[in-house]
């Protein structure tokens, strides 16, 4: 809820036309700063040496440990604890906070054992085979062969680190998947060769579009991340029936190069157990990007209601935007399907002035305010000399005192 109250380049990637022996080839080019602040080293010591510790245990314990990790940060941070139980609740209003506890822990203990079991499973893929049911991947693979080129539509569900041995499981010449640096440079450059040592090229997200479009019209598969809070920029569209700022770049891309739009996720089956899971491809053809937009939302949805705690809940999803809706030449994006019902309701307090003349210069805004979001349910506190003033203003029927 918004009260309003007054008060007193780092890469470049070049795809050649020319092929060898059929595969594209690939020149990547690379500046970084040699200069490292100190405190870079000692975490990447400190992981490095994390890293060593889960190589020397089997897989299981290093997911019973994540599990007992995961338990004692659900304890001990409250504020992503407090997150994720707001987050339940918008998705599952139905839910007694009994369940949404229940959910939050084990929540905390999936992720924590997921992230732990993806560095010993990028480190050992001869034992992400055995661990990993690829079957429904393997069953669609004529299909994403066949296509022009694949987006990959990526969600935090499970292990979703595992998606850089999909070279592995599906023979192709060219993966590549956008991705966001880490503000730690040795991490940073640890993980993407350790990405691109399995046949992922990474292409920062800054350089996304050029290169993602140059990607795809070579016949590619691009893996984007899509689930998290897009800003301004973003689309505005229904997840779990609230709206919710989405990025439209999977859906601009296909439209543009024509490529096959595909969810997928690495699901928790149980203990240090995987499956790889595929929806249908997405249409993009005919219509708007909006509306790929939130065919993509309510494909990611229906993944995450068949295991809720799988799902990536300590990120704000639903957070409130800039209300920049106040300017003049601002502009958000909003799309909501026919079909999607009842969307539940953003709440705006407006606290009038009680001045005759302050309140009535108040109006246009409360108008603005009101035509920013379809779900606005807007409220206007004044005091009762004023309140029919309010009343007669045309189109504010809506408006409750």
């Amino acid at each position: 809820m918004i009260c309003a109250l007054p008060s007193n380049r780092d890469q470049d990637i070049t795809l050649c036309p020319c092929k060898v022996e059929g595969l594209l080839a690939l020149q990547v080019s690379k500046s970084r700063s040699r200069f490292y602040r100190p405190g870079d080293y000692l975490v990447y010591l400190g992981y490095r040496l994390i890293v060593w510790l889960l190589l020397q245990i089997p897989l299981r314990w290093t997911f019973r440990l994540g599990q007992v990790a995961g338990l004692f940060g659900y304890l001990i941070l409250a504020k992503y604890r407090k997150l994720a139980s707001i987050n339940l609740r918008i998705a599952f209003p139905e839910w007694t906070n009994k369940e949404v506890g229940k959910k939050g822990r084990a929540h905390f203990r999936s992720v924590t054992a997921n992230l732990l079991c993806s560095v010993v499973l990028t480190q050992k893929p001869q034992e992400a085979d055995a661990c990993i049911d690829i079957s429904p991947l393997l069953a669609a693979a004529e299909k994403i062969k066949a296509a022009p080129g694949v987006i990959w539509v990526i969600n935090h569900i499970g292990n979703w680190e595992l998606f850089i041995l999909t070279p592995r499981w599906l023979k192709h010449p060219l993966w590549a998947v956008i991705y966001q640096k880490l503000s730690n440079q040795l991490l940073d450059k640890h993980v993407q060769r350790s990405r691109e040592s399995w046949g992922v090229l990474t292409i920062d997200r800054t350089e996304g579009l050029h290169q993602g479009v140059t990607i795809l019209r070579n016949k590619g598969m691009l893996g984007i991340l899509i689930d998290q809070h897009a800003g301004d920029k973003g689309v505005w569209t229904p997840f779990f029936g609230r709206l919710a700022s989405t990025t439209p770049f999977p859906a601009v891309l296909a439209k543009k190069t024509g490529a096959a739009l595909m969810p997928v996720s690495i699901v928790t089956t149980g203990i240090a157990r995987w499956r790889v899971e595929v929806d249908d491809f997405i249409p993009s053809q005919g219509v708007s990007s909006g509306e790929i937009t939130a065919r993509i939302n309510l494909s990611l949805e229906r993944q995450i209601r068949k295991n809720p705690s799988d799902w990536f809940w300590v990120h704000n999803r639903w957070k409130t935007p800039n209300p920049q809706f106040l300017l003049r030449h601002y502009h958000r994006g909003v799309y909501v399907p026919a079909q999607a019902g009842r969307l539940k309701p953003f709440r705006v307090l407006i606290l009038s002035s009680g001045l005759p003349a302050e309140a009535a210069m108040s109006v246009e805004a409360a108008r603005r305010i009101k035509r920013g979001r379809p779900d606005l349910r807007l409220s206007v506190l004044v005091v009762d000399s004023l309140a029919d003033s309010w009343r007669n203003v045309p189109a504010s029927a809506q408006f409750p005192w």
